[in-house]
């Protein structure tokens, strides 16, 4: 139940048996696999999840932000950090009046 709530706020990427994860990745070559004639495939619930991104900075970004190139997301971790760097140093500074009696 969590899970579909956090994916419903974009915050997380589920997979089920109705929607699987994509089995290659974008730009190489597509690979067939055989399956044997005497494999069976056990059907389940379509929205059973089967998958789904784990809850880290880095998967967040890419979920909100798409599918990127390493370096485009180290780029934007180090800018999203800075931002968050920036803005705790403002709510420390400007806003602690609100919360406590003196600057220390």
């Amino acid at each position: 139940m969590v899970l579909l709530l956090l994916a419903r706020f974009h915050l997380l990427r589920i997979y089920t048996n109705a929607d699987p994860p994509p089995s290659t990745v974008p730009g190489a070559p597509l690979i067939t696999q055989s399956h044997s004639s005497d494999e069976t495939l056990i059907q389940g619930d379509p929205d059973e999840i089967i998958a789904c991104s784990n809850l880290t900075l880095i998967n967040l970004t890419l979920v909100i932000f798409g599918p990127m190139r390493e370096d485009h997301l180290c780029m934007t971790l180090l800018f999203l950090q800075v931002i968050c760097g920036v803005l705790g140093l403002f709510i420390r500074h400007r806003l602690a009046f609100l919360i406590y009696d003196r600057d220390s």
